[in-house]
């Protein structure tokens, strides 16, 4: 029988008749042998999925802020907005934080605090927490939101 032919388990070759094996598709080759993939995607094919991808995130977190920060979002204009959102993802990124939801968050940040909050001297304990190794995405802006809850002014 060929190398990368296969058979039904289960069922005699000889009970198929004339055929006795298949040479094609293996449906279950990956199972069977991982290191071999099913379909590649080029690297041109990845940058147009990526950049689809970004573009509605980008699309979902100005929905977002325009439902959350209205008066800033019509204050600052939609140009403005958008490039406070992509800065926002870029800036993210640099501090490990690449979930949608936590990207997001980080974003509302930028929105609330200001473009440069984490310069400013009383948000210092803020990039000190974005950049401590030992908490993952999710800690570092679960840390961040409680503290700025606990002192916000009760209203």
């Amino acid at each position: 029988m060929h190398e990368n032919a296969w058979t039904l388990p289960g069922i005699q070759p000889s009970a198929l008749g004339p055929i006795n094996s298949f040479n094609s598709f293996n449906p279950f080759n990956h199972l069977t042998n991982p290191t071999q993939p099913m379909f590649t995607i080029r690297r041109e094919q990845m940058d147009v999925l990526e950049a689809h991808m970004r573009e509605q995130f980008i699309q979902k977190t100005l929905a977002q802020l325009r439902e959350v920060f209205p008066e800033a979002c019509q204050r600052q204009g939609p140009p403005a907005v958008r490039a406070l959102v992509e800065k926002g993802i870029e800036q993210a990124a640099s501090y490990q934080i690449e979930r949608e939801r936590q990207v997001m968050l980080f974003i509302d940040l930028l929105m609330e605090l200001g473009p440069d909050f984490t310069q400013q001297r009383k948000y210092k304990w803020i990039q000190a927490t974005l950049q401590d190794p030992k908490f993952n995405e999710e800690q570092k802006l679960d840390i961040i939101y409680r503290r700025l809850e606990a002192t916000a002014p009760k209203s």
